[in-house]
């Protein structure tokens, strides 16, 4: 009886340790559970959290405003714009646009992960057919003027799904993912 009460716990545990230790999927259409054009309804489900409409309408008027959400232990900042019906008129819905993770566990198909160099990270991308570049500028403080400081990315750029990849770079390490909508086409 103590063996088998034994066993059940050690699986459990082991069990709850696989799940936790798992990757993150990072891609130019998902971003753990998120998708590009996500309804907020789809949002609330996944990650058992009401939007309250206060946070919705705020991201109208700010576009860095982020919503923080968790699913799975793990922590996503959204953004979501407002929905439109076939006729071009508000239906009162709203839209995942952007999803921003600095999870250590995410990481894309092809092995690029948080905390990797840049510098490999660049040479990975040369050696595919993959639409990417490296930009690399001031940062400005909240009065508009320029610090010692700057902000370094990696676009990728998925122009039939629309949507762009960002790995945000600190240190020479990629610190985090950022999805969202490519406006305006290709």
């Amino acid at each position: 009886m103590i063996y088998k009460l034994f066993f059940a716990i050690a699986i459990t545990v082991f069990s709850c340790t696989s799940i936790q230790a798992q990757d993150i999927n990072a891609s130019t259409v998902r971003l753990g559970p998120f998708y590009i054009n996500m309804k907020a309804t789809e949002v609330e489900k996944l990650s058992n959290r009401k939007l309250s409409a206060k946070e919705l309408k705020e991201q109208d008027e700010n576009y860095n405003k982020m919503i923080d959400v968790m699913v799975d232990n793990v922590i996503y900042q959204l953004h979501f714009y407002p929905g439109y019906n076939d006729q071009g008129i508000s239906d009162g819905s709203y839209i995942l646009s952007r999803v921003i993770c600095e999870d250590k566990r995410l990481k894309t198909k092809s092995g690029i992960a948080v905390g990797q160099n840049k510098i490999d990270i660049i040479k990975q991308l040369s050696g595919m057919n993959i639409n990417f570049d490296f930009s690399k500028y001031l940062q400005y403080d909240d009065d508009g003027k320029p610090t010692k400081n700057f902000v370094e990315q990696i676009t990728i750029r998925d122009n039939d799904a629309s949507s762009v990849l960002i790995l945000n770079i600190k240190n020479e390490k990629i610190i985090s993912f950022e999805l969202y909508l490519q406006e305006g086409g290709c």
